[in-house]
């Protein structure tokens, strides 16, 4: 009976106490099948129990990722970021109507303090890692399944994720800076257009040439 419940456990990880469900996803040796070996063994992996524990966690991982970055490695913190996005999709949950908007609220914001707290210390241009992503796997679930229109609570959350974008994009970090435009780039918001080229009008004299034309695709909400 409780090899059953801790395979249901794995299975979905929202089952999880947030120090179990951070170590299922960090604690784990390097390896590209590492969560893929497990989630292929089932049909109904991506079910979650419990999404409004899943934005609780996220939110948290944001506000204690310091910490996470000193608990495990580049590499362990690279991998399970990976997994939490790419492989268990768990920001499906921020647009899940069957939690509360200000709980959604609430974890959005808080990845403000991820980048202004974390990312800005890492230096570069970000692009070599999955904070790069993030954005990007966020604004492309806000628009899942939409069609040309959003609804009420999709919009809701698309202008938190506009207002912190923002925010993030006026870090005077360039890593910030760049995961904050890929992440406008992929909005698909009407203020777009205005918010990127204020960037350009402001920092386009220090951009090369292949930047200045990446920044300009954000612009147009037509980046990769």
């Amino acid at each position: 009976m409780e090899d059953q419940e801790d395979e249901v456990r794995i299975l979905d990880p929202s089952r999880l106490t947030y120090p179990e469900w951070i170590r299922f996803f960090f604690d784990r040796p390097i390896d590209d099948r590492v969560f893929w070996d497990e989630i292929d063994r089932y049909d109904e992996w991506r079910a979650i129990a419990q999404p409004a524990r899943i934005v609780e966690y996220i939110r948290t991982l944001c506000l204690e990722h310091k910490a996470i970055r000193e608990a495990y490695s580049r590499d362990q913190v690279e991998q399970g970021l990976w997994a939490i996005f790419a492989t268990y999709m768990y920001q499906r949950t921020l647009f899940d109507p069957a939690v509360d908007l200000e709980v959604k609220t609430q974890c959005v914001d808080a990845m403000y303090d991820l980048y202004a707290n974390v990312v800005a210390s890492l230096g570069g241009d970000g692009k070599d890692g999955f904070y790069w992503m993030w954005w990007d796997y966020i604004c492309h679930e806000v628009w899942a399944g939409s069609g040309p229109t959003l609804t009420m609570d999709r919009e809701q959350i698309l202008e938190v994720v506009m207002r912190t974008l923002v925010k993030i994009l006026e870090l005077p970090y360039r890593n910030c800076q760049w995961a904050a435009l890929h992440g406008l780039g992929h909005a698909r918001h009407p203020r777009v257009r205005e918010i990127v080229q204020r960037y350009l009008d402001t920092h386009g004299t220090g951009l090369s040439d292949d930047d200045r034309r990446w920044v300009e695709g954000c612009r147009e909400c037509r980046v990769v």
